[in-house]
């Protein structure tokens, strides 16, 4: 596993819709060093997202989201394709594709661009140092 190659110990949860959230979401942000939110349409809702922001603020736990909209509720950065971003991959792709319309556009691909955004206010509170986000943006890029 990725994880323990490099020297980390991973906790995780499964959330049903049934399930009581704090009773799921407590032991798994308790005693981390970050919780890395993933999008699951079926359960990750508004409502749990609030939970897992108050839960991990409380316990002075940083939240990495998927959205911008992850980072202004309160996670301290989130990684994430925006629309400009899928909209350029899927113009070159086209692109490429017209000179030769009888070639196939291939597989699906993980998205080649992405955007970032952080919280500074978060980032104060939790008494955590950000870069600039380009600096992120380069960083992550390499």
């Amino acid at each position: 596993m990725l994880t323990a190659t490099r020297g980390l110990i991973l906790k995780h949860g499964y959330l049903d819709q049934k399930d009581n959230p704090v009773a799921v979401l407590r032991p798994v942000v308790t005693g981390t060093d970050l919780f890395l939110a993933l999008p699951d349409q079926a359960v990750l809702n508004r409502a749990i997202a609030k939970w897992i922001l108050h839960l991990s603020f409380q316990q002075k736990i940083p939240v990495i989201g998927f959205s911008k909209a992850y980072t202004t509720a309160g996670a301290l950065a989130s990684i994430y394709s925006s629309p400009e971003d899928i909209g350029r991959q899927a113009g070159e792709l086209i692109s490429e594709w017209l000179p030769n319309p009888e070639k196939t556009l291939g597989k699906p691909q993980y998205p080649r661009y992405f955007s970032i955004s952080t919280n500074p206010a978060i980032a104060r509170a939790l008494g955590i140092s950000l870069p600039a986000e380009n600096m992120l943006y380069m960083n992550i890029e390499k």
